[in-house]
């Protein structure tokens, strides 16, 4: 579609990410005049599509200011989209671009992201695939930004019946060691694991497991085994430091278990030199200079497949928008889930 196209009721004024499946335009409603991102899907294939209505479902079902709102879902013989909020920021791993971020900006921004996560976990959500890409940057009228969670293409909505298999997806960078062992023992505290890998990135520059290839991320994964934070960022406090290790911890039942834990370690004294303040609905942070003034919404895939762990994995390779660096993305494929014990669910773009 090109500008001044129309979308069910919607006029379209710009392309903001393109993905592999899906485009995500910038919508103005014709009678109301306010501004949407439109995730448009491209293919029809009735699975892809099935999956990207879960997926809105799923998002629209999360109320929170840390989280991009899904506000309709439309299905016209022009195609199938997300009406989603528009954020008029970049994901986060574009405003960083590689570089750490002040200790107490990245403690802000990160308590943000908690909040966020933790109300999707509160309403039964994993999202399964945290990493600063699917978080977005949103301005606001005091010159501030709110980070909000996007891409739950990727959930497990978890029941108390339990999973004996099902389908895993994830960056390897950010997968926790049970989401690359055993899709059924993913549950919340995976997605903390994941914050922890965002908390090192925003504070270093890098995430912690890196490696030539993803067996060589997973044996780093499984291990545990990363630079520890303090050598990399002295800045940060001891407290900080400290919980980076509690969340990336093996175990999970040795690790935080909840993001209300990991909220309590934020809201420090006073006298901790960047404890973040408490807002009661969402966190705002006071724009730095440097920060960009473009968004990064789509996914772009690639595939390929590789061996291992005693089994043939499917590997499915995404990557955001353009602008934004590419990030691995896989799919472990697992047999035998008895009906209504999972749903879980993963759209491209």
């Amino acid at each position: 579609m090109r500008p001044g196209d129309r979308f069910d009721r919607y006029v379209i004024e710009r392309v903001l990410g393109e993905g592999g499946m899906a485009t995500v335009y910038l919508g103005r409603h014709e009678t109301l005049q306010s501004a949407h991102a439109l995730k448009v899907l491209r293919v029809d294939v009735p699975e892809i599509k099935r999956r990207l209505m879960a997926e809105g479902r799923v998002q629209s079902g999360i109320r929170h200011p840390n989280v991009v709102a899904v506000t309709d879902i439309l299905d016209t013989q022009q195609g199938v989209a997300l009406v989603m909020e528009f954020v008029d920021g970049p994901a986060l791993d574009e405003y960083q671009d590689g570089r750490p971020l002040p200790v107490d900006e990245a403690l802000e921004l990160f308590r943000g992201i908690v909040l966020g996560v933790g109300e999707a976990h509160r309403v039964g959500v994993v999202h399964r695939d945290l990493k600063t890409a699917n978080v977005l940057l949103h301005h606001t009228s005091n010159a501030g930004v709110i980070p909000k969670v996007t891409d739950f293409g990727l959930v497990k909505v978890f029941e108390s019946s339990g999973t004996k298999s099902g389908v895993t997806m994830g960056t390897p960078e950010y997968m926790s060691p049970e989401q690359v062992r055993d899709s059924a023992k993913v549950d919340p505290r995976s997605d903390l694991w994941s914050l922890g890998v965002i908390l090192y990135e925003m504070l270093t520059g890098d995430v912690p497991f890196d490696g030539d290839d993803m067996l060589e991320i997973y044996n780093a994964i499984a291990k545990a085994r990363f630079v520890p934070l303090r050598e990399l960022c002295p800045e940060a406090p001891r407290w900080v430091d400290q919980l980076v290790s509690d969340l990336l911890v093996v175990d999970p039942d040795a690790r935080i278990q909840n993001a209300e834990e990991i909220l309590a370690r934020l809201d420090r004294p006073a006298s901790t030199p960047v404890a973040p303040s408490s807002p009661p609905s969402a966190d705002v942070l006071p724009l730095s200079s440097s920060f960009p003034a473009t968004l990064a919404l789509a996914l772009v895939g690639a595939g390929f497949m590789f061996l291992a762990l005693g089994g043939v994995m499917l590997a499915l390779l995404f990557a955001n928008t353009p602008a934004v660096p590419a990030s691995r993305e896989v799919v472990l494929a697992v047999t035998g889930l008895p009906e209504g014990t999972e749903r879980v669910v993963r759209v491209d773009g």
